[in-house]
């Protein structure tokens, strides 16, 4: 069990005993033969030894104090009397929480209130400062690995490993300046994509803002460049000093772990390179792996001009994990509890404390193997053992009648499951030009498919994105370029293609005028929005959850 953080509950004093029934007592001043010094709140050797030293004083304690057992079920902890109820029971800070047993030994946490407690093994070898509060139980309302995910041979899943990754991936100290995580690009309520991105604007291929070819991006880091190991601002000639901006909107991060390739244009591959040193390190089955590292390294995205994997394990070396992060779910403060550095938490998920590119990829890949959003109202409604038939309404019934039918949505964003146990993903995983942007007349227009390939029958081509969670992604734009500012545009937009299927085309054959009505798009459009968000994703829910971050 990886252990957690414990709220204080104000300034109530916790003195640590073996259990006793309801009873007052008074705080005595300990003996020289007594198992902890005098003025230490708490205690360590048998139920003789206790009372042999009485209630021990310290933490606002002091002799003469009247104190009272807390009444919990695992009573192994005292209050000021003022800090318990009427019947002693229940109220008090840290009631029955039953943090250690009688004959476990403890030591001092070392807070700057001090006034708890830990079992020795959270603590650190010096018994102070590192270990606050440690041991509340995991979150386990989810069981992983999740019995659909494919796991690469090479990277099975460890509990160690996805921690380790969920720190990683919301760690905003691993970009050069500090300031973006991948989880700034990445969030669940904006399903798993930017809620930033009807904000930041990219100049597209022309270079200028306000023109027909901006793109909603992400958000990166200020232009810079590596210098003697440190970043060091510069002007960029499009975005000046401000941040720079992504050229194209951020795809979904979850439920990836089905896609054979990643990135809008496929080049995260599924063969898995080690880039330290230029090796397979997964032969098939990596392509969250591939990914991963990618924006690490960006100089748009996360990094500087010249920066080095190198440069960042040494900045890792040294850092304080999610230091600039505030309310850390139970898991990530847990972890960062008992293993309060980047070496230590890298030992016990891989075995040492070394840092590599590798390492990281494993972590942050293994973290999103468990965010499967596996419990919107379809798949509550499909569900083979207990569908719920009241899951979906009468119009989202419909809706995805029309998916399936008329509508050939489905053709694209298929219905059918990757395999036995996993949901339905609402992508063919393929490739697409869809006919929204008129290649032949555009200034440099993004090519997708073919920077990755060098075919030329693949200009144009996009990576069809999942369904899940898209009514939680309109703001900013739904496709690569942010264009279709709302499923209702969009499917105006398939309705009729800007540009048709024919000679000197690239569009998908598939786009023809579907000739819907208003009703009928609504439909559809409610299904989508709606059926297939899963509530966990909109309100940040474990297995989604994630700290804040000090900025946007």
């Amino acid at each position: 069990m990886i252990p957690t953080m414990l709220d204080h509950r104000g300034a109530a004093e916790m003195l640590m005993s073996y259990a006793v029934g309801f009873t007052l007592v008074v705080c005595v001043a300990c003996g020289s033969d007594s198992p902890v010094e005098a003025g230490d709140a708490g205690y360590v050797g048998d139920a003789s030894e206790f009372q042999d030293a009485g209630p021990l004083c310290g933490d606002g304690v002091t002799e003469g104090d009247e104190l009272c057992d807390d009444g919990g079920e695992n009573s192994d902890s005292w209050s000021l009397s003022a800090h318990c109820n009427a019947d002693c029971s229940g109220q008090a800070a840290f009631c029955g929480d039953g943090l250690i047993d009688a004959d476990d030994e403890a030591c001092d946490d070392g807070s700057a209130n001090s006034d708890a407690w830990e079992p020795i093994e959270h603590c650190n070898s010096v018994c102070s400062g590192s270990a606050p509060l440690c041991d509340l139980p995991e979150n386990t309302s989810v069981t992983f690995p999740h019995l659909g995910v494919p796991y690469p041979v090479e990277n099975p899943h460890t509990n160690e490993k996805a921690v380790l990754g969920k720190i990683l991936f919301w760690e905003q100290q691993l970009s050069a300046d500090d300031t973006v995580a991948c989880g700034s690009c990445h969030q669940g309520s904006a399903g798993g994509s930017d809620t930033r991105a009807g904000l930041a604007l990219h100049p597209g291929a022309d270079g200028l803002h306000e023109t027909g070819d901006d793109v909603h991006g992400s958000m990166g880091v200020r232009r810079c460049e590596m210098i003697a190991g440190l970043p060091v601002a510069k002007t960029d000639s499009v975005f000046g000093d401000a941040v720079q901006v992504t050229d194209r909107r951020t795809p979904s991060f979850l439920d990836a772990m089905f896609a054979p390739s990643l990135f809008w244009d496929g080049r995260a591959t599924d063969t898995f390179m080690d880039p330290d040193t230029n090796t397979i390190a997964i032969a098939t089955g990596g392509a969250l792996e591939s990914q991963s590292l990618g924006p690490l390294l960006s100089p748009v995205e996360m990094s500087c001009e010249a920066r080095t994997f190198s440069d960042l394990y040494v900045k890792m070396s040294t850092l304080t994990p999610l230091a600039l992060a505030t309310d850390l779910p139970p898991d990530l403060a847990n972890a960062i509890c008992k293993y309060p550095s980047y070496p230590a938490l890298f030992a016990t998920a891989f075995g040492d404390p070394a840092i590599s590119a590798r390492r990281i990829a494993f972590a942050i890949a293994t973290y999103e193997r468990t965010l499967v959003s596996d419990d919107t109202p379809y798949d509550r409604f499909v569900d083979p053992i207990n569908p719920d038939t009241d899951a979906m309404t009468t119009a989202q019934k419909d809706g995805l009648a029309l998916f399936e039918g008329a509508a050939g949505c489905s053709e694209c964003h298929s219905v059918t499951s990757p395999n036995a146990e996993a949901p339905a993903q609402f992508s063919n995983q393929d490739f697409h030009d869809v006919g929204f942007i008129d290649l032949a007349t555009q200034i440099n227009p993004d090519l997708g498919l073919q920077r990755t390939t060098g075919l030329a029958e693949d200009a144009g081509k996009f990576r069809t994105p999942t369904l899940r969670n898209v009514g939680l992604r309109e703001f900013g734009g739904l496709l690569h370029t942010g264009l279709g500012s709302s499923l209702e545009d969009v499917m105006a937009a398939y309705n009729m293609p800007v540009v048709p299927p024919g000679p000197g085309s690239n569009t998908d054959p598939l786009m023809v005028p579907l000739g819907l009505t208003a009703d009928e798009i609504a439909n559809i459009v409610d299904f989508m929005r709606n059926a297939l968000t899963d509530p966990r994703v909109a309100s940040d829910s474990y297995p989604f959850d994630h700290p804040t971050l000090f900025s946007p």
